[in-house]
């Protein structure tokens, strides 16, 4: 029989019965706590964990394509991007440009990243060699590198 005199995290028994700890859904027994520290201490003793430097060389997070490119900006510039190694370029850019702004101006907050997009197809529009179809590039490449800083301005 356990009495009713409450002291503590425990009951006193009356004469004859062992002590017991009182029980709250709250609190869990201490001896599982201590099972828990104790299981815990062990697995850290055991499974040492890597460091910072070892998981730049894990082999977790590659990527199936090795060799695929990292694109910027919206989809609707990741997609221009991809297509960027057709021949010439002749007046097409500013039409992605027009479209681009349309896009633009119904979501700003969707394209904060268009502007490293603008200035990546700047460059490699300059690193291009020259051939004769391709007369418009330096062109485009200075429209490329304006709509970059326009959209720039936008977001502080």
């Amino acid at each position: 029989m356990i009495a009713r005199k409450r002291r503590g995290a425990f009951l006193y028994p009356s004469r004859g019965t062992t002590w017991l700890p009182l029980l709250s859904p709250s609190r869990p027994p201490l001896r599982h706590l201590r099972w828990k520290l104790r299981s815990q201490q062990e697995s850290a003793n055991t499974h040492p964990t890597a460091a910072a430097a070892d998981c730049l060389m894990s082999d977790i997070h590659d990527d199936p394509r090795p060799n695929s490119p990292s694109y910027q900006g919206c989809e609707f510039l990741q997609a221009i991007q991809s297509q960027l190694d057709f021949p010439t370029t002749g007046g097409a850019y500013i039409d992605t440009i027009l479209t681009h702004r349309q896009i633009f101006y119904a979501y700003p907050r969707g394209h904060q990243c268009c502007s490293r997009a603008f200035s990546d197809f700047a460059c490699a529009l300059q690193q291009r060699e020259w051939r004769a179809d391709r007369d418009s590039d330096v062109e485009a490449a200075a429209a490329f590198n304006y709509e970059a800083q326009v959209i720039a301005s936008v977001f502080p």
